[in-house]
């Protein structure tokens, strides 16, 4: 996602954040929050998910006046003429996903709905507390430094379970798993340990869809790609460190982005740095000549 750079849209107490994300082609996100700004009439040409964490919305839409409150979720379809602003005095503060209609379509798709053809948000507004704070996290998780592959995943949950609350995959029964295709899987993010391999490469290896692939890959492994492929880099740098090769050069080859990023991880993983790793694997090499 790009940097943030907070827009004052009108009185300084109003503050909009815009950024995007490039998890699954692609999609703006929005952090508001507004205590006096209003928009007028105006439409997009993507899906428009608003997820209100506090205050109240009032919105027009489809010839009439909507409020969603805190624990609300807004769906509007491409296209919808619509409003919005805080109402009664409170501060509104909200998160917004702007998600193309072709990424909908294929969710729903995965899910068993009608093919290909884009899903219609029938209601303004979803009252769902759990899904407002799953779509919040969501929301802000798929920010940089968050990996492409953890972003699409998170995305994808996210969209799966906006679609499953309005009846989509109501046909769908338990997957079976898919022993073949998760080894392959598996191979593959091994072979792209050092790369930035995503959930389209997976599908296409595995000729699973995107969501089929999460539900077997998580049920096989116990661990969602991004996690799995995270272990992988983890202990591959296990092994570059006690070969003797300098930490940052060791983040540069497992993948990761930085050197920060390796000693996060590392220490989350194995209990120390991986400066004292290294130094704890010369200090065990030299033991033995020294008897």
């Amino acid at each position: 996602m790009e940097t943030i750079v907070p827009q004052r849209p009108s009185a300084p107490a109003d503050v909009t954040s815009m950024g995007r994300s490039d998890a699954s082609g692609g999609l703006d996100l929005m952090l508001a929050i507004h205590r006096t700004h209003t928009f007028p009439r105006h439409f997009h040409e993507t899906y428009v998910v608003q997820v209100v964490e506090s205050g109240v919305d009032r919105f027009y839409c489809r010839g009439a006046l909507h409020e969603a409150g805190a624990g609300s979720v807004v769906c509007l379809n491409p296209g919808e003429v619509h409003t919005g602003g805080p109402a009664h005095g409170q501060v509104l503060r909200y998160r917004s996903f702007y998600l193309q209609t072709r990424y909908l379509a294929e969710v729903a798709s995965d899910l068993g709905g009608s093919g290909q053809r884009a899903p219609e948000f029938h209601h303004c507004v979803i009252s769902d507390p759990a899904l407002t704070g799953r779509l919040a996290q969501i929301h802000a998780a798929i920010q940089p430094p968050t990996p492409r592959i953890e972003a699409e995943e998170r995305l994808l949950d996210g969209a799966a379970s906006l679609l499953a609350a309005v009846g989509y995959g109501r046909r769908v029964g338990a997957l079976r798993r898919e022993d073949g295709a998760v080894r392959v899987a598996c191979e593959y993010l091994r072979a792209n340990v050092s790369g930035q391999p995503s959930l389209d490469d997976l599908a296409a290896q595995t000729r699973l869809s995107r969501f089929h692939l999460l539900r077997v890959f998580r049920r096989a492994t116990g661990l969602p790609p991004h996690q799995y492929l995270l272990n992988l880099r983890i202990e591959q740098a296990r092994v570059l460190l006690r070969r003797g090769v300098p930490p940052a050069q060791v983040a540069a080859s497992v993948g990761f982005a930085d050197q920060s990023h390796l000693n996060r991880y590392f220490k989350r993983h194995i209990g120390i740095t991986p400066g004292r790793y290294a130094q704890s694997n010369i200090v065990q090499d030299r033991v033995p000549a020294s008897q």
